[in-house]
């Protein structure tokens, strides 16, 4: 019987255990990892690699195969691993590619999918996510941004249409019971001309961050005499990460580590959050960073989702992105959250 926690499940022989596992982070390994290791040979194994496998403690099982045959040897490996297999699991062989190639068919049939890897270091290539697997993507994103308590803008309505509305037309009769205005006669012209002007501030701003990336994009980054190329390299990230965004600098500044280190942690934020969003976009293959810049800075200032969508439609997003209120709001708290990373970065680090 399959066991439903398990999403990932590792294929590991104890003679390549140096090669495949000893670059490991463990901080990597996913509660729903699984590993099994099967020895045919006696060798001892480095102090790093025990400890590595003391730490998978709960996770993971040897099999001593010595004195199996090579065909009997594959047969059993076969066997044990379906206990942790069902549709929904990805099947990782790490540095056994003969046991692949004897058995992937028959694994793949029961999988979501199995591939062969050099090392454990490579499970980062991804295969397309099942429906589930989005979900539980999902509701594991929203738990870890609850966790950081992060005032989300966008209050939940649990309200009945029905009810919404009656609240609304309360509160637009209180409100021109506190004014002498006179209702105006046709509504519905203004709104439209007060739609039009924010669809032109929109186009303004967005014609205006295009500009300003292609002029990024266009010039060259010469390095000063004082400066080094890894400096250069930081500037340029920032001016990427940033955008249009006035930044005081001194141009005698002596660039540090901590700068450095600064354009690696928003870089790697940004990255995850490309990778959370690729839950919802279809044509993912097909996207520039700039693309995903468009997308996460009108995640950032679009108050609701339906001026999320207003906004996508007049921008032409090329991501083919669908959202929901739900991820909505998980999405604009990340957004959120990588932006006021900026901000303590460089506009409050006075120092």
């Amino acid at each position: 019987m399959s066991d439903a926690k398990t999403k990932r499940v590792m294929i590991l022989e104890w003679e390549n255990l140096t090669k495949t596992i000893g670059r490991i982070n463990i901080k990597s390994i996913r509660e729903s990892d699984y590993f099994y290791i099967f020895r045919r040979d006696a060798i001892e194994l480095p102090d790093n690699i025990k400890k590595t496998i003391a730490k998978l403690e709960g996770k993971y099982e040897v099999y001593d195969c010595h004195e199996l045959p090579m065909n009997s040897y594959v047969a059993f490996i076969n066997a044990k691993i379906r206990t942790k297999i069902n549709k929904d699991t990805f099947v990782y062989f790490i540095g056994c590619p003969s046991i692949y190639s004897q058995i992937e068919t028959n694994v793949k049939s029961i999988s979501a999918d199995a591939v062969c890897v050099a090392n454990i270091m490579q499970l980062k290539i991804q295969q397309k996510p099942t429906d589930k697997q989005v979900d539980d993507e999902l509701n594991d994103l929203a738990d870890a941004l609850d966790d950081l308590n992060i005032p989300n803008d966008i209050p939940f309505n649990h309200d009945s249409p029905k009810k919404q509305e009656q609240k609304t037309g309360n509160f637009a009769k209180k409100e021109f019971e506190k004014t002498d205005r006179k209702p105006e006669k046709n509504p519905q012209s203004r709104y439209d001309s007060n739609k039009n002007k924010e669809t032109d501030r929109r186009n303004k701003e967005f014609d205006s961050k295009q500009r300003s990336k292609e002029k990024i994009s266009s010039t060259t980054v010469e390095a000063p005499v004082q400066h080094s190329n890894t400096d250069q390299v930081i500037k340029a990230l920032e001016k990427k990460i940033f955008s249009d965004a006035v930044i005081e600098q001194d141009l005698e500044r002596e660039y540090t580590e901590l700068d450095d280190n600064k354009v690696r942690t928003l870089m790697s934020t940004f990255n995850r959050l490309v990778e959370h969003l690729n839950l919802t976009i279809d044509n993912a293959s097909e996207l520039t960073e700039d693309d995903y810049t468009v997308v996460i800075m009108q995640l950032i200032k679009s108050p609701s989702l339906e001026d999320f969508n207003q906004c996508k439609e007049i921008l032409n997003f090329r991501a083919n992105i669908l959202l929901n209120l739900e991820t909505f709001t998980i999405f604009k708290k990340e957004a959120d959250y990588y932006i006021k990373m900026c901000d303590l970065f460089y506009k409050e680090d006075k120092w």
